[in-house]
């Protein structure tokens, strides 16, 4: 284990927590000090989970991706055989099913960290933003994990690239076909956006992607200048977009 945390503190640029999340009480915030390891192996024999994640000063320069499955790692993160893309942290934490962290040599947004979500085909919902993964040799207690050798699977470290940064991706969301957030200009940001949303629901396009293309198009966010305001109003104009065409 001491070797794991070494690796990991070495990932985060030094500067990460460990999470104990009791199911019973809640989270238990500690510092990655080596001398927890016995106390975290007692903790997790108790069935609570031993988490990981950036500390909030660095947090903008990783990215956590959720549930991948063998097929997506291999075909998105791998090179060549045996070689992994730069900037990679995985971990499997269910026999075939990953958690993948990503490692930037600059800030992501958290509207940037949801565009990467949906070009990875990860869950665009799960919001981007103080998100704990699992820690690598500690076991799985999730109830659906157990098996019928009533043991729970072993997080295990795949790969880890500390010395590297992943390339920062881009993705046109699928909008070939899409109509662009100019071409409902009304004059006034808000009513332009809730046209937009309108046009896009009724074509079909998801919340997130919707979400993601007034992130990317427009321009002036004065009115809504922190990220959790500009999601809050995102949700309510595509709330009230759906309850005027019955969606």
């Amino acid at each position: 284990m001491h070797k794991i945390f070494s690796k990991i503190d070495q990932f985060f640029d030094h500067n990460w927590q460990l999470g104990i999340l009791r199911p019973e009480s809640g989270l238990q915030i500690l510092n990655p000090d080596p001398t927890f390891i016995p106390y975290l192996k007692a903790q997790n024999a108790r069935k609570n989970h031993i988490l990981i994640r950036p500390n909030k000063t660095v947090e903008s320069f990783f990215l956590l991706i959720d549930d991948v499955p063998w097929v997506t790692l291999e075909s998105q993160h791998k090179a060549v055989i045996g070689s992994w893309f730069p900037g990679r942290f995985i971990v499997e934490t269910s026999p075939k099913n990953f958690q993948l962290w990503l490692r930037f040599d600059s800030p992501l947004s958290l509207s940037k960290k949801i565009e990467l979500l949906q070009h990875f085909k990860s869950d665009p919902a799960c919001y981007p933003k103080s998100r704990f993964g699992r820690c690598p040799g500690f076991r799985n207690t999730k109830p659906k994990y157990l098996s019928k050798d009533s043991f729970f699977p072993l997080a295990k470290m795949i790969w880890i690239d500390y010395a590297k940064y992943a390339d920062l991706l881009y993705t046109d969301f699928d909008s070939a076909d899409l109509p662009a957030r100019d071409y409902y200009e009304k004059g006034n940001e808000s009513q332009t956006d809730f046209a937009f949303t309108l046009a896009l629901l009724r074509r079909g396009v998801s919340d997130i992607e919707i979400k993601n293309r007034i992130l990317v198009e427009r321009s002036d966010w004065k009115n809504h200048f922190s990220e959790s305001k500009k999601f809050n109003y995102l949700d309510r104009t595509i709330r009230k977009a759906k309850l005027v065409i019955g969606v």
